[in-house]
C-alpha cells in the first residue's frame, strides 16, 4: 500500500494513534502519534509485529478479534492496552476495519485514542464516588444532591427510610413535591437563589412521608460543580420535629407566664399619705382614699365594716346597748 506525501502529512498531523496492519501482524504504517506515543522509531518498527506493543494481559484477546477482522466481522468499540518502549502501559479505545481484494484480506486499518488519562479519571471518579458512599451511608444526617431545579439526582439510603418510600421512586423526582404547601414557596425561593447565586443557605421546613405524617427539617445547603460542569447542590438535613416540639412548647409557657406578670400589680416605693386625714396622694397630684389607691394599683379588693372604736364613736347608743346585751348574756350563763 503506497501512501502520497498529502495524505501522510495529514495523518502525521492527527492526535489519534492510526496503524495499518498486514494479517501476518507486520506493520506496515503508523502515523507520528503512534510513534511518539509509544516510543519506537521507524527502524525497530520495520522490525516489530503488532503484537510486539499489545501488553501481555491482553494480547490473546486482541489476536482473536484481528481474526475476526479479517474474516470480514464487525467487532465495534475496541479498548486495550499498550506497551510503550519503556514499559508504560497506555490504555487505548479505537475501531479497526479490513481492506479486502478479491475477497481476500489485504491489511486493517485502525484508529485508536489514548485514553490512559480518561481511565485515571474514571478510576479517581470511581475512588472518591465510593468514599462518598461511605461517608452517606453511615452518617447520621441525611444527604441529598439536587441539580438547579430541585429534581433528586441522589439520596442517602437513611433519607430514603426517613421519607419512607424507594429510590425508583424518588429518584429524577422534585424534593418540593414532599415539602408541606406553606412552606414550599420561600423554601424554593431560597433555594434558587442560593445555587444561582452560589450561596450557603440554612433551613427549617416540614417534609412529607409515606405515612401522611408531617416532619420538621433542618438543612444545610450548599452548590457544587461537577467533573461535567454541572451545577447541583449538595444538601444536609436532620430530623428537629422533637427540637421544635420542646421550642413551641417552651415558647406557649413562656406567653404564659409573660400574660400572668402582665396581670400582676405591686405596690412599691415611697407613697406620700396625710398624716392626718390618711388620704394618700397619687401621681397627678389628687389626694384620695387609700381604699381607692390600693385597689388601682394593686389586685386587692376592699369589705368595707367598723371596728369596735369606730362603731362606739359614730353610734354610742348602739354600742352601749349591745355591749349590755353582751354583759346580761354572760351573767346568765355564769348562773
Amino acid at each position: 500500500m503506497e501512501i502520497n506525501s498529502q495524505l501522510r502529512d495529514f495523518l502525521d498531523n492527527v492526535n489519534d494513534l492510526i496503524q495499518i496492519i498486514k494479517p501476518d501482524l507486520t506493520i506496515m504504517f503508523v502515523n507520528r502519534s503512534w510513534k511518539e506515543t509509544l516510543g519506537y522509531n521507524d527502524d525497530e518498527i520495520e522490525q516489530m509485529k503488532f503484537t510486539d506493543v499489545i501488553h501481555p494481559d491482553e494480547r490473546e484477546h486482541c489476536i482473536g478479534i484481528f481474526g475476526e477482522v479479517i474474516n470480514g466481522e464487525a467487532v465495534g468499540l475496541i479498548r486495550t492496552k499498550f506497551i510503550t518502549k519503556d514499559n508504560q502501559i497506555i490504555e487505548v479505545q479505537g475501531n479497526v476495519n479490513c481492506q479486502f481484494e478479491g475477497g481476500k484480506p489485504v491489511y486493517t486499518r485502525g484508529i485508536f485514542r489514548d485514553i490512559t488519562e480518561q481511565i485515571e479519571t474514571e478510576q479517581r471518579l470511581r475512588l472518591q464516588e465510593e468514599h462518598f458512599k461511605a461517608l452517606t451511608e453511615n452518617a447520621f444526617d441525611m444527604i441529598c444532591e439536587l441539580d438547579e431545579r430541585g429534581i433528586f439526582h441522589y439520596i442517602s439510603p437513611n433519607l430514603i427510610e426517613f421519607i419512607g418510600l424507594d429510590s425508583d421512586t424518588l429518584t429524577n423526582k422534585s424534593f418540593i413535591r414532599f415539602v408541606h404547601p406553606d412552606d414550599r414557596r420561600e423554601l424554593l425561593i431560597k433555594y434558587q437563589k442560593g445555587i444561582r447565586e452560589f450561596l450557603a443557605n440554612l433551613h427549617q421546613f416540614r417534609i412529607k412521608r409515606a405515612d401522611g405524617s408531617w416532619r420538621w427539617i433542618e438543612s444545610t445547603g450548599k452548590p457544587f460543580h461537577t467533573l461535567t460542569g454541572k451545577l447541583r447542590g449538595v444538601i444536609i438535613s436532620r430530623d428537629i420535629t422533637d427540637r421544635r416540639l420542646l421550642e413551641e412548647e417552651r415558647n406557649r409557657f413562656i406567653r404564659q407566664l409573660e400574660d400572668a406578670l402582665g396581670k400582676i400589680k405591686i405596690l412599691k416605693g415611697l407613697i406620700p399619705i396625710c398624716s392626718s386625714c390618711k388620704k394618700i396622694r397619687d401621681d397627678s397630684g389628687y389626694w384620695g382614699q387609700v381604699e381607692e389607691y390600693i385597689t388601682e394599683h394593686s389586685e386587692a379588693e376592699f369589705s368595707h365594716g367598723l371596728c369596735p372604736g369606730c362603731a362606739k364613736e359614730l353610734y354610742p347608743d348602739v354600742f352601749e346597748k349591745g355591749s349590755r346585751r353582751d354583759e346580761d348574756s354572760g351573767d346568765s350563763t355564769d348562773q
